[in-house]
């Protein structure tokens, strides 16, 4: 057998070392690093937030996470369009000029996009913005004033909004008006109750496959939520016009927050498969530049209108060969009408009206083809 007496040494020598590190750090000597490590070392312990408070950069309101509307709770689509053509943001409606509906088996099919919320945040800049009425403006919306010429189909503007009532609208891309170059009108109800009459309209509208769109309150969608299922169902366009009937220039930026996050939730909670609401009416017409700014942070788009009557009042309501006169002397391109579902005169009024904007060679369109 062959000794190798290196090895054995070695193997000394080791154990030797170790014994004398454990015996250094038993008498407390320790490693201690760098000058440079121990420099750096204390730069971030001087530099570290305490746990106990927050980072300066988070927001005071942090946004809530964005889901695009797919017709099934909770789920999100990505940016991009998917295989057959829909679109995912409301950017996407403003830069193909809104024209996502088509016309099948008798009734309006659409294909909008979701809700995007993204620009709310901050809220807080909406303290600071003033809440200025417009020029022109006594309290309320009311839209321009057009004479038109049944003989002649000749329509003509007597007089326009302020400019900048309207460089209000345009900036904020509300709609009050469609393209003045077409004759193509579109139908619009506000339903804050029904009165039986709301089935008779959605009778007309499909009988003459015309498609409307109705803002709806929160007392419509629990009170009359069977023909909210007959809008959805028979191709009408369903928006949100808040919880309840608030003048929104006077309330504060949480009212109006709640007003219309709460309205949107309670639709989306009762028909979860139906198109998220992206289209607003205050209630009453009531806004300014801060309201059409705030509806659009929320990712609406507000609609007005260019021609109405005063149908509202249960108790008093119009003459119906009046009512059709003026409907008559006030039609142009590009015409937003404005009913109301509780109206009995309307009711009578629509057939008329439906026929005899067909017979100027009008279309009948829903406000989706209207370019924000």
């Amino acid at each position: 057998m062959i000794h190798h007496p290196q090895r054995k040494s070695g193997k000394n020598a080791a154990s030797f070392c170790l014994a004398l590190l454990l015996l250094l750090f038993s008498a407390g000597c320790v490693l201690r690093p760098s000058s440079a490590e121990e420099a750096e070392s204390l730069r971030r312990e001087e530099s570290r937030v305490p746990e106990t408070e927050p980072p300066e950069t988070v927001p005071i309101n942090p946004p809530p996470p964005i889901t695009e509307w797919t017709g099934e709770t909770g789920e999100s689509e990505t940016d991009a369009p998917d295989p057959s053509g829909n679109p995912s943001s409301a950017g996407s409606l403003l830069a193909a000029g809104g024209k996502y509906w088509s016309f099948e088996d008798g009734k309006c099919v659409y294909r909008l996009p979701a809700r995007d919320e993204s620009a709310l945040w901050p809220i807080e800049e909406m303290y600071d913005i003033p809440k200025d009425p417009w020029s022109d403006q006594p309290g309320d919306w009311y839209g321009p004033k057009w004479t038109y010429d049944e003989a002649t189909g000749e329509a003509v503007m007597e007089y326009n909004r302020a400019e900048d009532t309207l460089n209000s609208v345009k900036k904020r891309h509300a709609i009050y008006l469609g393209d003045t170059s077409r004759k193509v009108a579109y139908i619009t109800f506000d339903g804050g109750f029904d009165k039986g009459t709301t089935a008779l309209i959605l009778d007309t509208l499909k009988e003459k496959e015309v498609p409307a769109s109705f803002f709806i309150n929160s007392w419509y969608l629990e009170t009359a939520s069977d023909m909210v299922r007959r809008m959805l169902d028979e191709g009408h366009i369903v928006g949100n016009h808040c919880v309840n009937h608030e003048m929104l220039t006077t309330v504060t930026s949480e009212v109006f927050l709640s007003e219309v996050r709460d309205l949107a939730d309670q639709f989306e909670t009762k028909f979860p498969d139906a198109p998220q609401m992206i289209y607003f009416r205050p209630p009453g017409g009531n806004c300014n530049d801060w309201v059409l700014r705030f509806a659009e942070k929320l990712g609406y788009t507000t609609v007005l209108w260019s021609w109405t009557y005063a149908d509202y009042d249960d108790n008093a309501q119009p003459d119906l060969g009046v009512s059709f006169d003026k409907l008559k002397s006030g039609l142009h391109p590009g015409c937003v009408y404005f009913f109301h579902t509780n109206s009995t005169t309307t009711v009578s009024l629509l057939p008329l009206a439906i026929d005899w904007i067909r017979s100027q060679g009008y279309e009948i369109l829903p406000i989706c083809d209207i370019e924000p």
